[in-house]
């Protein structure tokens, strides 16, 4: 049984994590087993690349992306990856990460663990994951996270940090953090 999968899309994601994510969780069951000599496995995660709407978009760099399926689609995941995303640290919580944050909170609701890259935190903190809880992300977005995120105990030089009931909620530091 694959691990359902579904990494966040959106124009203001990192592509280099992105589709870093997309590659290794893909090469599960292939790649070590392909150098051994190993007959190849069939990947332990099913992976998909959702957005809010489900249609392409150019991200932050200008490369056009072409997600798999809208967040509602079905399967629903049983792992989130929420990846860097690239907004102003100075401002507020950017109102189109909304209904992303409302997704998270409603999947988490139903059992996905819920996991972030860098600035991706945020979503987090909007979803209200990280309430009571400690959390990290990239060092030029902690001070927003605990100015718009009070409830949230930010750990700015933790690398990795796993919380609440089976570490179902994994915050990860900056962009290249999330190999971790």
């Amino acid at each position: 049984m694959s691990i359902k999968t579904v990494v966040i899309g959106s124009p203001l994601a990192g592509t280099s994590v992105l589709f870093s994510i997309l590659d290794v969780l893909a090469s599960v069951g292939r790649d070590w087993e392909m150098l051994h000599g190993m007959p190849i496995k069939v990947s332990a995660f099913e992976v998909s690349l959702r957005t809010v709407d489900g249609a392409p978009y150019w991200d932050v760099n200008g490369r056009k992306i072409t997600p798999d399926a809208r967040l509602d689609e079905e399967p629903a995941p049983d792992l989130i990856i929420v990846p860097d995303m690239h907004f102003d640290p100075g401002g507020g919580f950017p109102e189109t990460f909304q209904l992303i944050a409302n997704w998270i909170t409603a999947a988490h609701t139903r059992g996905a663990i819920v996991t972030s890259v860098c600035s991706g935190a945020v979503l987090l903190g909007g979803a209200g994951l990280l309430d009571g809880k400690e959390a990290t992300t990239h060092w030029g977005y902690a001070e927003m996270l605990g100015r718009n995120f009070p409830k949230v105990k930010v750990c700015r030089e933790r690398i990795l940090v796993p919380v609440g009931e089976g570490h179902r909620v994994v915050t990860a530091g900056g962009a290249s953090a999330w190999a971790d």
